[in-house]
């Protein structure tokens, strides 16, 4: 059955070459198809059937079989210039710019025009980047690398939705003064968690990337510094002059400065960028993983001086604009509560899709005297990362946690699993309990046998139902901890390691020495209904932040 299938399969292969050679696309596609039905592994027929499809224009078809040939062989080149070519069709530059690059990087030899359809795809993802952010002159494309993190020089969407918030924040500024050049009102400069206006601000942008946010900032009139890590300069320079006309028509300006915010050296000396005087601070997607929190947190603290409002202070910025793409609730409650323990309001500009843009400014309680970049951030919910960094934290207290959580429900279940024998044990071990029922009716054996088992019923339903009520608390904890409600916050996984470790020996205990059911239901109350009420709660303050203050 096995060689008839293959022949099959090389029978139908052959045919559908045949027919694609005669130009007959419809009938190869069909063998194709046919012949990868047959072998589903085989990434050069789906490959093949993907340019079929592409002959035939049915676009949606094509892609799949092209994403079906890469899932077949991630590491073929041809595979991936084919899926490059269907996401083109199919109205994807970006992803096709993507794919493209990839097949270049895995064989950049054996493609011959393989770099001009690059080149085009970039073009076709920068016009549609333009598109999307609201201004179709825009000529932004960002590299392939897809890095994660500062210095990576891929377009993010947390940049595509703040360049789009600015664009829209513009055009509705224009109408509102026009409409109160007609009433001859006062121009109003921005709402409370609104977007200040950009003509002829100074602006900074940290973390510019490939450029978006600045270059759509300059070109609504803004005066822009673009900043990053040195190695992106090349790429700064390239977007500022690429869009050079776009933004001198706005009457704006750009220009490319390096800047490693995260460095200790980067503390605001004189005439440093942090030290100088700007109306508005941009940032985009800075925050991926909690190692990052305590530095952004800085850096929008040596940002802000004492007194955000307008009029402008001599140095620092009026307020900080950050788009923050939501990856974990409890990352963004942890940076949330970073910014406000460095004495900063936060408030939502817009939040929705995933995404949140936040106007931060510095709060009117905060005490005097204007933090420099190297300074502690000092308040609720997280502290300074200590030398041992928080990932490596983390690879210690997540299996820490769950192994002692584990080894105290183990402990617990063997007590239901043996509840019986347990409560003989302790009905031994009492003496001074008073018999429950009277034994006059009784006599003899038959009288000892019925008290022993009446006097032991009583014991055994208290301790299952402890045992029950632990049980649901372990249910609790086990849901927040998959969930993540408490992942990063190291001081409840200690204080759960603790509390765990401590319940599983006491239980342990209570078992072998026979102690009486209100021991249990002490360690029920330290040792799994504390933990469990702190998971809630937890989880209610994540709530709380991720529904009312995004």
């Amino acid at each position: 059955m096995a060689a008839q299938a293959v022949a099959q399969q090389e029978w139908l292969r052959s045919a559908a070459v045949a027919a694609a050679e005669r130009g007959e696309f419809a009938a190869a596609a069909t063998s194709f198809a046919a012949a990868a039905a047959l072998a589903p592994g085989d990434a050069t027929l789906h490959e093949q059937l993907a340019q079929c499809l592409m002959e035939l224009e049915a676009d949606r078809e094509a892609l799949a079989a092209a994403e079906a040939a890469v899932a077949a062989a991630p590491r073929w080149a041809p595979a991936w210039a084919t899926l490059a070519r269907a996401q083109r069709n199919a109205g994807a530059p970006r992803a096709a710019h993507a794919s493209f690059a990839m097949s270049l990087s895995l064989d950049p030899t054996d493609q011959p025009g393989l770099a001009e359809e690059l080149a085009e795809a970039e073009a076709l993802a920068a016009e549609e980047l333009g598109r999307l952010v609201g201004l179709p002159g825009l000529r932004v494309s960002g590299g392939a690398d897809g890095g994660l993190g500062p210095g990576s020089a891929k377009v993010w969407d947390a940049g595509v939705v703040l360049a789009r918030w600015l664009v829209g924040q513009h055009e509705l500024q224009q109408e509102q003064t026009q409409e109160q050049a007609q009433a001859q009102q006062e121009p109003v400069q921005s709402s409370a968690a609104g977007c200040p206006r950009l003509t002829g601000a100074r602006v900074l942008e940290v973390g510019a990337g490939a450029g978006l946010v600045g270059i759509a900032a300059a070109a609504l009139g803004a005066r822009v510094t673009l900043t990053d890590l040195p190695a992106l300069q090349p790429l700064l320079c390239r977007s500022v002059a690429a869009n050079a006309a776009l933004v001198a028509a706005a009457g704006g300006s750009a220009a490319a400065a390096p800047l490693d915010w995260d460095a200790p050296s980067c503390a605001c000396e004189a005439g440093g960028l942090l030290c100088q005087a700007w109306d508005v601070a941009l940032g985009a997607d800075l925050v991926h993983n909690p190692r990052q929190v305590a530095p952004v947190a800085r850096l929008v603290a040596a940002l802000l001086p004492p007194s955000s409002p307008p009029p402008r202070a001599a140095c620092g910025a009026g307020c900080f604009l950050l788009a923050h793409k939501h990856r974990h609730a409890a990352l963004d409650a942890e940076l949330l509560g970073a910014l406000r323990g460095a004495g900063l309001d936060c408030r939502a500009a817009i939040a929705g899709g995933g995404f949140s843009i936040w106007r931060i400014t510095r709060s009117a309680a905060a005490p005097g005297g204007r933090r420099a970049l190297g300074a502690r951030v000092t308040g609720p919910p997280r502290e300074q990362p200590r030398a041992m960094g928080y990932r490596a934290a983390e690879e210690i207290t997540l299996p820490a946690r769950f192994l002692a959580t584990t080894a105290h429900f183990v402990a617990v279940l063997t007590i239901l699993f043996d509840v019986r024998t347990l409560a003989s044990q302790i009905l031994l071990a009492d003496s001074t309990e008073p018999t429950l029922y009277s034994a006059a009716a009784l006599d003899g054996l038959t009288r000892q046998y019925v008290s022993a088992r009446q006097r032991r019923r009583p014991r055994r339903r208290r301790l299952s139902s402890l045992v029950y009520a632990a049980i649901a608390c372990f249910a609790v904890e086990y849901v927040g901890l998959f969930a993540g409600v408490s992942l990063f916050m190291r001081g409840h996984c200690v204080l759960y390691i603790a509390l765990h470790a401590a319940g599983a020996v006491v239980t342990g205990l209570m078992y072998t020495q026979a102690w009486s059911a209100g021991a249990l239901l002490g360690f029920v109350l330290a040792f799994n209904a504390l933990p469990a009420a702190l998971e809630l709660l937890t989880l209610l303050v994540v709530a709380r932040v991720s529904f009312f203050e995004y």
